[in-house]
């Protein structure tokens, strides 16, 4: 019951010639790019959305650090190289950065293995998830079977549904996923996180989500946008 970012669609396309010749009806390059200084400019397609990301202080939960307006079209990693944290800078500066890095979103954890030598930081958590699994469900096991009382049985069952035992997680690339893929809650009630440098987690909050208009910049390079 989320609110979602939606993909842009297609369509048709718009002419432009060098030489300072006129255009030919004909030409066939893509619809919302032009030319400036002579290399290729893309514009924002006219049914495009714009969500606006809050990121806050990985100590201080409640204090917002960063506003970010990104396009539904754009990758989850164009917002993660727009966020700003000392820790990055520390590490760099001490020759401790690496450029692993991962969102949790509704259930799914998007790694960045953009890098040659990311590591997948979901894979420690997958794994610790699986290990607990195993282990609740090995004493769930015994429990079931050495209790006769099927009110106590049903209790049972409830608690692990209660505490998410059921729970299916995944696991994805935000180089490969796009905001308008993502179903999300608006507003600051309703964060999700941002994790880098092994163990700095930032809450992220989808803060409003709106269709693009004239007063906005008009060239997909403006984009992601820090507003704050």
């Amino acid at each position: 019951g989320g609110d979602a970012a939606r993909r842009p669609s297609g369509g048709d396309a718009i002419a432009s010639t060098s030489g300072g010749g006129p255009s030919s009806s004909n030409a066939n390059p893509l619809r919302g790019a032009g030319f400036a200084g002579g290399q290729m400019v893309e514009r924002v397609q006219q049914d495009e959305v714009i969500l606006k990301v809050g990121v806050f202080h990985p100590e201080k939960p409640q204090r917002k650090m960063q506003e970010i307006l990104v396009l539904g079209s754009q990758r989850l990693c164009a917002l993660r190289d727009k966020i700003r944290c000392q820790r990055d800078e520390i590490a760099k500066q001490n020759g401790l950065h690496v450029p692993s890095g991962f969102f949790f979103i509704n259930g799914t954890f998007y790694d960045d293995m953009r890098d040659a030598q990311a590591v997948r930081y979901s894979d420690n958590i997958m794994n610790f998830i699986q290990a607990k699994r195993s282990q609740r469900d090995l004493m769930y096991h015994k429990s079931y079977h050495s209790k006769r009382d099927s009110a106590t049985r049903s209790e049972e069952r409830l608690r692990r549904e209660r505490h998410g035992g059921d729970y299916q997680f995944s696991q994805a690339n935000m180089e490969d996923t796009t905001f308008s893929e993502l179903e999300v809650k608006l507003g600051a009630g309703y964060p999700y996180v941002y994790c880098h440098q092994g163990c700095c987690e930032h809450r992220i909050a989808f803060l409003d989500l709106r269709v693009v208009h004239s007063e906005d910049k008009q060239l997909v390079s403006e984009y992601p946008r820090v507003t704050f």
